[in-house]
């Protein structure tokens, strides 16, 4: 992971706080991402407020992401949304919900 991290560019003082965050945590539990993944990701766990949902009975269930809550946290942030990144976001989307 440590290689990973160099090979991508991290600032060392990352990659010295990955190790001192991760020292209890072993390399079978990371994953790595492609580095065409990583806006699509982070955009995902950051839209995680950004969620329409239901209570059914006891149960939350989500009914998929707010485009509006997507959309204004693109611009606040000052980011272009391409097709591309539509197509991944959708597709975690997509994920989250059949997992539930």
């Amino acid at each position: 992971m440590i290689e990973d991290l160099r090979t991508y560019g991290a600032p060392e003082e990352e990659i010295e706080r990955w190790k001192r965050e991760n020292s209890q945590q072993s390399e079978a539990d990371l994953v790595v991402l492609p580095a065409d993944c990583r806006e699509a990701v982070l955009l995902f766990l950051e839209m995680g407020t950004q969620w329409r949902s239901t209570a059914i009975g006891p149960n939350l269930v989500l009914l998929g992401l707010d485009y509006a809550g997507v959309r204004a946290a693109l611009v606040m942030s000052r980011r272009r949304m391409t097709p591309a990144l539509f197509g991944d976001l959708q597709l975690m989307e997509r994920a989250a919900i059949e997992r539930r």
